[in-house]
Formats: structure tokens, sequence, C-alpha cells
């Protein structure tokens, strides 16, 4: 895949050889710890498709991986909020209760309670 996008690659398999081992080598690490953030507080969902990724550019079967996770994950639309129509109340609920002692603020708004 890489080989038709840099003819360079093509003529000196050294080169080859040593973008597989960083890419090998970088992806794994990345997918190493995606696995351990498993277990750890950290976003696995994130990192281990991330290395994933990073080895399909080389590899095969982490290409064949990758397809299959996306396959099986079924992505949603994203959640929007949702407007009452214009003019419409909405009930919405508020806490509120008297409080011990001169409050300045319902002093000065003449208000009953505080919010």
């Amino acid at each position: 895949m890489t080989e038709a996008l840099d003819p360079e690659m093509r003529r000196h398999p050294a080169l080859r050889a040593a973008r597989r081992l960083v890419v090998g080598v970088v992806g794994g690490t990345v997918l190493l710890a995606g696995l351990a953030l498993l277990v750890l507080p950290g976003p696995a969902v994130v990192v281990i498709p991330l290395g994933l990724a990073i080895l399909a550019t080389e590899f095969v079967w982490a290409r064949r991986w990758l397809e299959s996770a996306r396959e099986r994950i079924a992505w949603s639309e994203p959640a929007t909020e949702a407007e009452p129509p214009a003019g419409e109340r909405v009930a919405a609920p508020v806490m509120a209760g008297a409080r011990g002692g001169e409050d300045a603020f319902l002093r000065a708004t003449g208000a009953p309670q505080r919010a």
C-alpha cells in the first residue's frame, strides 16, 4: 500500500523494513497502552483504535481487526438538545427555602425566598 505511494521505498528494502519496524513499535506501544487502560482509568476506547490505525498502515492483520471493530460498533446520530417550540412554557424544578437571619439580597429585591 505505501510502496505504491513512495517509489523510494520500493527501491530500498532496508527503508521498508525500517519503516515496518518503527510502525510496529509505535503502534504496538499505543495498542498495549490502550489495553492497559482497560483496567486503568483512561480512554481505552480511543487509544486502542488509534494503535490499530497506526499498525494498519503497514500490517494487514491490524487493518482487518480495525475494519472488524468498525463494523461491530453501531454509530448513532449525535445527540441534539431539544428546544421547546417558541412561546411554550417549560416546567423546571426550582429548589428554594427560607434562610435564617437577614439576607441583603432578599431585602434589596423584596423577594420572599431565595433559590
